[in-house]
């Protein structure tokens, strides 16, 4: 079995087969590219994405295509996290 890498835009490697960190019901090929949409909204305050520093716990999706997302932030009471919020919705809604 041979595996492919691909680069992402941030020249990080998602390999084919790779788990995501996060819990989710959607297909394998929306959560790829869903991984590699959030490997582009950055944390205000640390200079990494919300997927590498786990900040997504569950992603799903229900019959009636309303999608919830689980995620903490990095500091309680930070200014920007409604913020962060809408850009992860906002990556979510480019995807599904």
């Amino acid at each position: 079995m041979s595996v492919s890498n691909e680069e992402t835009a941030n020249n990080e490697t998602v390999e084919e087969n790779e788990e995501p960190i996060f819990k989710t019901n959607l297909p394998p090929d929306k959560v790829k590219e869903l991984v590699e949409t959030l490997r582009n909204v950055y944390d205000p305050e640390i200079p990494i994405n919300v997927y590498d520093l786990g900040l997504i716990y569950e992603i799903t999706m229900n019959e009636d295509k309303t999608v919830n997302v689980k995620m903490t932030l990095t500091a309680v009471g930070c200014p920007l996290s409604e913020n962060l919020g809408y850009q992860v919705g906002a990556a979510i809604q480019q995807v599904l």
